[in-house]
């Protein structure tokens, strides 16, 4: 602050001394008169700093300023708790508003849970947003969120009452978003999720990304659709594959090239696999479909950067559903797998990819033979398995592989993930918070 040159402060600010204890006194003047002497009101009050000797004082002043524009010459007294003006704060502008059996319903509850605990006892220059956060998560470890809703709102409603009389800088109470809170957040976002998920793609979503570019005819779809049933489930790549190269029919369907392309990628035949494939982008370089399978072709020939670049052209598609990004995830780790170099990191990302394909089975067993040999992935490895666990409703053994996961390496997102989700499955919100703010910051 500056100050004039005769070392008093100016602009309202108060004079400020240090005493012989060590602490700081603050005197400030009013530009109203108090109505007790005929004279400026003055205001002094000591603090541990200057800077909150002054602070102290110019809010005691501006309190008692506001008071008396109100034409009532209030004492501002620095020794009442909050208890004492929530009591006030009861009495005058909560019980004008409510029932005689709600009043008195208020009374109890604030009696069992607001009076006897810690904060009521505080000044109000010992108020601050930490010591609200501590006793909301005292009440609510202790009592239902239905109890403890009405001591948290009137905490709140008072310190707001506070700030407005200038008793109160900020209105602390308000600034806390309690554990039990952030646990209920975090819980809506996981069933919006889980919500659309159900919404497996968007009709939009579907033509853009799934579509062939080209219309084909009701006989050609019938024809070029046997064709990949027999490449996929018939064990008939070869033949079919052959047949779809030597035939005119749906020629001028992006996705029959595709479907050669397909063929030829099941017979390990991967530089035709990769003509027919590129074909097909030609004619319609967003369909996800043909993205994946060329990013599958190029990883399984060991040409590590394109396959990459492929990726990377497929993560930044706008895709609207919790199903796609799992389905790009997919393919990352497929790539991942054909590209890592050491075997416990190939299985890793092998074993990811079976788990976001719902193959939680195969995911286990190449895990669980990964185990011994994992070394410095080991972290990865029981995170996984930890994640597969949970998903698969075994909560002890998700917590068991998360737990040994997370002491390993504190910084393992999935395993943070899985022990917030177990711990807030078995309501333990602390410890649920606990992770939940961890895996965040990751």
């Amino acid at each position: 602050m500056a100050k004039s040159n005769n070392g008093k402060q100016v602009n309202g600010e108060g004079n400020v001394r240090l005493l012989s204890s060590g602490k700081y006194e603050c005197i400030i003047q009013s530009k109203y008169i108090n109505p007790k002497t005929g004279k400026p009101k003055r205001i002094k009050r000591i603090a541990e700093t200057e800077c909150q000797a002054r602070e102290n004082a110019k809010t005691a002043l501006n309190a008692w300023e506001k008071e008396i524009e109100k034409g009532r010459d209030t004492k501002i007294n620095k020794t009442k708790t909050f208890g004492e003006y929530m009591s006030e704060f009861i009495e005058n502008d909560v019980k004008p508003s409510i029932t005689g059996s709600g009043y008195h319903s208020y009374i109890s509850n604030m009696n069992r849970n607001f009076f006897d605990f810690p904060i009521s006892k505080f000044q109000l220059h010992m108020l601050n947003a930490s010591e609200f956060e501590k006793y909301f998560d005292t009440i609510l470890s202790l009592k239902s969120r239905k109890t403890c809703s009405l001591p948290i709102q009137l905490c709140r409603r008072c310190c707001q009452s506070l700030v407005n009389r200038s008793l109160l800088k900020e209105n602390y109470a308000a600034q806390v978003t309690v554990k039990q809170e952030i646990a209920d957040e975090y819980n809506k976002q996981r069933e919006d999720d889980i919500k659309n998920r159900k919404k497996v793609f968007t009709p939009e979503d579907i033509k853009k990304f799934y579509y062939p570019s080209a219309m084909v005819s009701p006989k050609d779809v019938e024809y070029l659709a046997d064709a990949y049933s027999n490449i996929m489930y018939n064990n008939m790549a070869i033949q079919t594959t052959s047949e779809l190269v030597n035939s005119n029919q749906a020629s001028e369907s992006d996705y029959k090239n595709y479907l050669i392309a397909l063929g030829y990628y099941k017979s390990n035949n991967l530089p035709l696999a990769l003509k027919y494939i590129n074909n097909a982008l030609v004619e319609n370089d967003v369909n996800i479909n043909y993205l994946a399978l060329k990013a599958k072709i190029l990883a399984d020939s060991n040409k590590s950067a394109q396959a990459l670049k492929v990726l990377a052209k497929i993560k930044k598609a706008d895709f609207k559903t919790v199903d796609f990004q799992r389905k790009v995830k997919a393919i990352e780790e497929y790539v991942l797998y054909r590209t890592a170099k050491a075997e416990a990191l190939k299985d890793y990302h092998l074993a990811y990819y079976y788990h976001l394909q719902e193959k939680s089975l195969l995911a286990t067993k190449v895990l669980q033979s990964t185990v011994l040999h994992a070394k410095q992935y080991s972290p990865l490895v029981f995170s996984l398995l930890g994640r597969i666990y949970y998903e698969n409703e075994e909560p002890l053994k998700a917590q068991e592989f998360a737990s040994r996961a997370f002491r390993e390496d504190k910084n393992n997102y999935l395993a943070s993930l899985t022990l917030a989700d177990v711990s807030y499955d078995s309501r333990k919100y602390e410890d649920s918070l606990k992770y939940y703010k961890h895996a965040k910051k990751l």
